[in-house]
């Protein structure tokens, strides 16, 4: 299991990651997070009760990374909502470094098999989430894995989202 910790300006987000849904989007995120792509970057846009975004190379809309991934948004747990982390996209097959989070369902729905959700913020941290706006900055994106130091906040991290999980599987 793969998690992202997301850090901010306004505080941390804790992620769990769709790897075995969405295995390559999930790389993708994973390699830019720790190639530092996304380190010292703002968020270039916000949409009130719809998503945040991030991830331009030049800190523009329309910045990509020169690359297009093709999406995986025929897979399992493609349903954005609040705090469900897509890559941003213009069709199916454009993903490339940006990615938003969802702030609501209600204003993300239309995009469920278009663009690829790959993870949800922890819940506990959706305060953090609401709280950030256009030009709030991401000081750093960590990747997380069981085989990580920090093993206690791994296991508490990963006992959460086993909770979030089964309560995900009781709506579904």
């Amino acid at each position: 299991m793969k998690f992202a910790r997301i850090i901010t300006n306004k505080g941390i987000l804790n992620a769990r990651l769709f790897e075995n849904e969405v295995p390559v989007t999930v790389e993708n995120f994973s390699r830019l997070a720790e190639q530092g792509v996304y380190d010292a970057s703002h968020f270039h846009k916000y949409v009130e009760d719809v998503l945040i975004q991030a991830g331009s190379p030049n800190g523009k809309p329309e910045g990509w990374g020169g690359y297009f991934l093709r999406g995986e948004a025929s897979a399992k747990k493609q349903r954005h909502d609040t705090g469900v982390l897509s890559m941003a996209c213009t069709t199916t097959n454009t993903m490339s470094t940006q990615f938003f989070i969802a702030m609501s369902r209600e204003e993300t729905y239309h995009l469920d098999r278009l663009c690829t959700c790959f993870g949800i913020v922890d819940r506990e941290d959706f305060h953090i989430l609401r709280s950030l706006r256009k030009g709030d900055k991401i000081e750093k994106i960590e990747i997380l894995g069981a085989s990580d130091r920090d093993e206690a906040a791994f296991r508490q991290f990963t006992e959460r989202a086993q909770l979030e999980e089964d309560e995900e599987e009781e709506y579904e």
